[in-house]
């Protein structure tokens, strides 16, 4: 299968995430949106939409994709159904993707913050 949206014609520049145990890949948008892929069929199962683009690929930590974006947040999206879990407002851009590991999200600015989210 190809995915493609012609309507809502979009750049991706950022590699996906895959959420294995429900097969979906999330995918970030140069027009502010948020897309789940269904991998069985390559349709759109859910889609969110950001205040500004998101250039970063998404990462996937505890069922949640988490997604940086060029409004300086970082938003956590319910990886199932694509429902806005949280946010926080940070200090310039957020232009690479966030790093994950031993529960912990790391993610950086363009103005050189760095922010550590978890327990």
């Amino acid at each position: 299968w190809a995915f493609s949206d012609a309507e809502r014609a979009q750049e991706i520049r950022s590699s996906p995430a895959i959420l294995g145990a429900n097969q979906l890949a999330i995918l970030t948008t140069r027009n502010r949106r948020v897309l789940g892929i269904d991998l069985g069929e390559g349709k759109m199962v859910w889609e969110a939409l950001v205040r500004k683009r998101c250039d970063a690929s998404p990462v996937i930590c505890d069922a949640r994709a988490w997604v940086g974006g060029l409004d300086g947040n970082l938003y956590a999206f319910n990886a199932a159904d694509g429902t806005e879990a949280w946010s926080y407002q940070l200090s310039g851009q957020l232009l690479a993707s966030c790093a994950i590991g031993e529960g912990k999200i790391l993610a950086v600015t363009d103005k050189g913050t760095v922010a550590c989210f978890g327990e």
